[in-house]
């Protein structure tokens, strides 16, 4: 059967950046990638990393269609080769508007020429973002226009300063897991692979107590229950939760000396060391059907207090 025509974008915006806001917060997204560029309290306060090159330009980059780096820089897909960047072709591709409100939006990544040298699937990839209150919603759902199933893995990246708003330096910050739990936690190489074993847990009751030394070996990742919500803050202050769906890994990381701290909600892994680099077998990839959206889904909500 012939492939379906993509559908179009119902709204052309001009502007790089569109803004929404609620009585408490302002959001501002970049067409480029979807990406928040800033989310800022009426008190002024700047809940988001600015994405400071010195350290690490991204702020809260869409992952798709691979989580983290690929061997050689390569998937396979159907026995054939295609070049694949960090994290995928998402956060550099230009979205298109479908909505614009005062509230509210939607941007959409549909095929083109450019994604099928990486991808050479069908789809449309859209990301709505909703402010209510001091809560940012994320939601992202990819279509499949294909007449058979493809390979899909997706991901949230957002950046928070570390301090947190209104903390020092000096003040001991933590990660607290709603679960209370003590999961093993994963590693990866030099090359950004997964380690093959897991390693005994940081998290003692649900509780990372963070320390720039943690991040010497690249990320934390560790799988989480659905429904999930992490804290992250200084004990007995505002702080940030981060609450997600359809999301089953978790990646927590910075880079030593940064001032900014990554909590990482995802749906697919990096490939395992000395894997196959078929992007189907990869750790966590979902096969989606022909014709089926994939939803997944983050809440942000700023200022809640941390236990």
């Amino acid at each position: 059967r012939s492939a379906p025509t993509l559908p179009f974008c119902s709204l052309v915006m001009n502007s790089a950046t569109l803004s929404i806001s609620s009585a408490h917060l302002r959001v501002d997204i970049s067409k480029l990638g979807a990406e928040i560029q800033s989310i800022r309290s009426n008190d002024g306060a700047s809940w988001l990393w600015h994405g400071d090159p010195a350290h690490w330009a991204g702020r809260a980059p869409i992952l798709f269609p691979v989580i983290g780096r690929s061997p050689d820089s390569q998937v396979s897909i159907d026995g054939k080769f295609h070049p694949m960047p960090p994290h995928g072709f998402a956060l550099t591709s230009e979205f298109c508007v479908r909505e614009a409100l005062s509230d509210r939006c939607q941007l959409r990544l549909a095929a083109t020429s450019e994604t099928r040298v990486h991808y050479p699937f069908n789809f449309t990839l859209d990301v709505s973002f909703e402010v209510k209150g001091m809560v940012v919603l994320v939601q992202a759902d990819v279509v499949n226009l294909e007449d058979r199933s493809i390979p899909v893995c997706i991901g949230f990246h957002p950046a928070f300063p570390w301090p947190m708003v209104g903390c020092s330096v000096d003040e001991l910050h933590l990660c607290r897991l709603d679960h209370r739990g003590s999961p093993p936690v994963r590693r990866l190489d030099e090359n950004g692979l997964m380690l093959l074993d897991s390693e005994l847990s940081l998290f003692h009751e649900g509780k990372l107590k963070l320390d720039q030394t943690l991040f010497s070996r690249r990320a934390i990742i560790l799988d989480t229950e659905a429904g999930s919500t992490v804290q992250y803050g200084v004990c007995g202050k505002p702080g940030i939760e981060v609450a997600f769906w359809g999301l089953p890994h978790l990646g927590i990381w910075s880079k030593p000396g940064a001032p900014f701290l990554c909590i990482e909600p995802w749906q697919g892994l990096p490939p395992l060391v000395g894997d196959s680099a078929a992007l189907e077998l990869r750790p966590g990839t979902r096969m989606v059907p022909p014709g089926a959206n994939h939803h997944v889904a983050m809440a942000l909500r700023f200022g809640a207090m941390v236990a």
